[in-house]
């Protein structure tokens, strides 16, 4: 009878060592008359890889009978594992019969002594640490800690009550970035069989994340979860017509290729990833020193800091530093408005000498406060939750090395105290920076700190557990070195990465939204994370992400880009396009034709060239007009603002579709940074309109019970219209019914200077009045 073999095959002896030898180890070593064996740790990376890259049926011998072991449907595609049994004679029973199909065997457990192993029939022993194994309960949960694991096989049992489908396998590979390896289950032997040779037949990626100095655990891959890959990788493809793309993450490293796209052609190549740390400052956007006054290293100057009261006192550690007392604060400045978007890490050097109920190390709006809660490090996001890390304790009149770490791909928050990571909590709801000035010291609660503050770092990437370690014991050794010096380095990072996504939080449960016929239907809409082939983003200076993610908007000279945003703007809505004696006379009035058709001409080219990673997004010439086209996978958050705003337009109260349209127009004005006089009318257009129409829903009684909604209505209609006084009115009214009643002062004053500054005259109206009209 003819023996299957499969893909790792072994030789029967060495070239290089004499017959003898092999015999004589093999007997001392395992007791086998004349069969090879050897260990999964010992064998090639080659044949490691088929191994990690097959699945296998387990039979576990001491509860199988060979009377039930179907021998004949051994296959390629079906390869057996076992897990030997105490009885020797049932062993050798199984090996002679399954010698006779096939000629290698895995065996799961520790290397033992058999005897009467057929000559030809090779071993490949996997020790228990050589893969993770994961036993289903009921509902087919996996235990999360699995999900970091650096092991290379994997291991599957189901038991009773637990229906074993091949979409549960591919979810536990595709969750876990392993293929299961060995599956034993409580059902019929042609049931597993079956479930195996699909897996085996299931197109599959495949690769290796190292360092130059060996396999790299910890990575995750974006859009996959929050699976972490311990080097080698595997997981399914489940749609060969959108085959997955690869690119991987772990703090505090980047790597090339920092993305592969999977195709048909590459699909079956091994995809290699290489990663590099990062320099230690790099991220770094604010250092702030605290001697005889604040200062931020890497601002060209420290003009735009605004500080109040802070005195200056000698300390035996760090010699001057700086002391927050009576109300004391830093006010960083408009420079900081950028800061904290999404992944970051934060240091300081701090010494309480109080503790009261909070005190505040750093704020930004509302939605961002670091801060000392009952004597522990405490993240604040205001009306969502205070993430009180009770492991975190401060002492009081000592220096503590503080740090906070934000990571957007896990959605989680991570505390340190002096180098060591003492807590992670999980957000309830997205982090969402704002945009307002970083205090120090304070935040918009004027919930002050009062003590020694020395150094305050903020990186805006994520910093891993080695980093802020590094960080700590250098800054730590440096003191201990220079104890006459005036000050310590400290290092912290703030972690950024970015795949620029649409994010946003909700206070209330919409639940409470009034439900009205809808007179029109909205459409459906792309999100802007939908992974399009291309992104037009207008809110703000102008980007084009093509497929690669790059913003060709950058590439483009400013003629190109004038000439991208005057065809896209007469492309929107019901319009045909521009035609070309209109477009010339835009671009290039008082040029004679001849001379004008050879610049329009290789202008528009250049721009289609640029545009050519940009799938479905096209300039083309149709009926005399240009026109571009954007295809239904590309996304144009310009074009949703429209649709939106049209909807809302014909409902009385559609909480869900303002608070989505909501976080597109709050990035910024409209082709910010950008002023001509073509673009005049379309900016004085769509200003009016979302002016007129925010303040018009703002008005509406549902609308007003959402005061989170309110108060983003407000600050909308202040991108447009910056001395509102409808904006106002609505501000201070929600703030006042949330007991913020400093802050509505504050906001009413600045508002009254802004006046003054653009008219010349003071406003007359005072702060009671315009309460009483609201």
């Amino acid at each position: 009878m003819a023996k299957s073999f499969i893909a790792y095959n072994f030789p029967s002896q060495s070239k290089h060592i004499p017959i003898w030898c092999i015999y004589w180890f093999w007997m001392l070593f395992i007791g086998v008359d004349s069969a090879f064996s050897q260990k999964y740790t010992s064998l090639s990376e080659r044949e490691k890889h088929q191994l990690r890259t097959t699945s296998h049926i387990l039979i576990d011998l001491k509860e199988t009978s060979l009377d039930s072991l179907m021998f004949q449907t051994l296959s390629d595609n079906v390869p057996w594992a076992v897990v030997p049994s105490g009885n020797r004679e049932k062993n050798s029973v199984f090996f002679n019969q399954y010698s006779n199909y096939r000629n290698q065997l895995v065996i799961i457990g520790q290397v033992g002594a058999f005897t009467q192993v057929p000559k030809d029939l090779s071993l490949i022993w996997v020790a228990d640490l050589d893969m993770d194994k994961v036993e289903l309960d009921s509902i087919g949960n996996i235990d999360q800690e699995k999900k970091s694991s650096d092991k290379e096989l994997l291991s599957i049992y189901a038991g009773h009550g637990n229906n074993l489908t091949f979409s549960k396998l591919l979810d536990i590979w595709q969750s876990l970035g392993k293929m299961p390896n060995f599956i034993k289950a409580e059902t019929s032997f042609e049931y597993l069989e079956n479930l195996v040779h699909e897996l085996n037949t299931n197109p599959k990626i495949f690769g290796v994340v190292q360092t130059e100095k060996g396999l790299l655990d910890g990575v995750i891959f974006k859009d996959f979860g929050d699976t972490q890959v311990g080097g080698h990788f595997s997981y399914p493809v489940q749609d060969t017509l959108a085959l997955p793309i690869l690119v991987p993450y772990k703090p505090g490293f980047h790597f090339s290729p920092d993305i592969i796209y999977t195709s048909p052609e590459n699909l079956n190549n091994q995809k290699e990833f290489v990663g590099f740390p990062l320099d230690a400052e790099y991220g770094l956007s604010h250092h702030f020193e605290f001697k005889d006054g604040v200062t931020d290293k890497m601002a060209e100057n420290s003009k735009g800091l605004i500080s109040n009261d802070v005195g200056a006192r000698k300390d035996s550690l760090f010699g001057k530093v700086s002391y927050f007392e009576d109300g004391a604060y830093v006010d960083v400045g408009i420079s900081s408005k950028s800061a904290l978007k999404g992944n970051f890490t934060i240091s300081a050097w701090v010494k309480p000498t109080q503790l009261g109920q909070n005190n505040s190390i750093l704020g930004k709006g509302d939605n961002f406060v670091f801060k000392i809660h009952d004597g522990f490090l405490t993240f604040t996001m205001a009306g969502i939750k205070d993430y009180v890390s009770t492991s975190s304790p401060i002492a009081l009149n000592e220096w503590s090395h503080v740090a906070l770490v934000h990571s957007k791909m896990e959605n989680k928050l991570f505390f340190y105290i002096n180098g060591e990571r003492t807590d992670s909590v999980e957000l309830i709801s997205e982090y969402e920076t704002s945009d307002y000035n970083i205090l120090i010291a304070s935040n918009l609660w004027e919930e002050f700190f009062e003590g020694y503050i020395q150094e305050i770092k903020i990186w805006e990437r994520e910093l891993n557990d080695s980093e802020i370690k590094t960080h700590y014991n250098q800054t730590k050794t440096s003191n201990k070195d220079t104890s006459f010096l005036k000050y310590v380095v400290i290092f912290l990072v703030l972690f950024g990465g970015g795949y620029g996504v649409s994010k946003y939080w909700r206070r209330k449960s919409e639940t409470n939204e009034v439900k009205t016929t809808q007179s029109t239907v909205l459409p459906k809409i792309p999100k802007e994370n939908d992974g399009h082939s291309a992104q037009i983003l207008c809110f703000g200076p102008l980007q084009i992400i093509d497929v690669q993610g790059l913003d060709i908007a950058k590439k483009l000279s400013p003629l190109q880009k004038k000439l991208f945003m005057i065809i896209f703007l007469h492309s929107q809505g019901d319009k045909k396009g521009i035609d070309t004696k209109r477009l010339t006379e835009l671009l290039w009035p008082g040029k004679s034709v001849a001379n004008a058709k050879n610049t329009r001409g290789t202008t528009i080219q250049n721009l289609r060239q640029l545009l050519g990673t940009c799938p479905n997004l096209e300039v083309n010439f149709k009926d005399k007009h240009w026109f571009l086209h954007i295809g239904e996978n590309c996304y144009s958050d310009y074009s949703m603002a429209l649709q939106y705003l049209e909807f809302l337009a014909s409902e009385d109260c559609a909480v869900t579709e303002l608070r989505k349209l909501i976080p597109i127009v709050k990035k910024g004005r409209l082709f910010a940074n950008t002023s001509a006089p073509w673009l005049d009318p379309f900016i004085e257009k769509f200003s009016n309109r979302i002016v007129e129409q925010f303040i018009q829903i703002s008005k509406n009684p549902m609308i007003k019970t959402h005061t989170d909604v309110m108060l983003d209505l407000a600050e909308v209609i202040y991108l447009y219209d910056d001395l509102n006084e409808h904006a106002l009115k609505m501000k201070l009214n929600v703030l006042i019914e949330q007991g913020k009643l400093s802050l509505a002062h504050q906001a009413c004053h600045n508002f009254k200077k802004q006046y003054e500054k653009l008219y010349g005259e003071a406003y007359e109206v005072s702060f009671e009045e315009i309460i009483a009209s609201q």
